[in-house]
């Protein structure tokens, strides 16, 4: 399945401590997260490396990624 930026993250292939540390900081959707650079995901607290990995080959797996930080573009 596609995902869209309205995707609900529990339609995700993300796991379970993803989907729940990721809702615990208000982020619903998949336009939520990517909207979201690699260093607003490593703040949230109980987002560690693995899970970090974890959500960005998710998104890639589905031709997405986390936003770009400003010094990268």
């Amino acid at each position: 399945m596609m995902y869209n930026i309205d995707t609900n993250l529990y339609c995700t292939d993300l796991n379970t401590r993803a989907i729940h540390v990721l809702f615990s900081a208000g982020i619903k959707t998949v336009g939520d997260l990517i909207n979201l650079t690699e260093y607003d995901v490593q703040c949230i607290k109980g987002v560690g490396v693995t899970t970090q990995r974890h959500i960005r080959a998710v998104l890639a797996a589905n031709g997405m990624s986390l936003k770009k930080e400003s010094w990268e573009v």
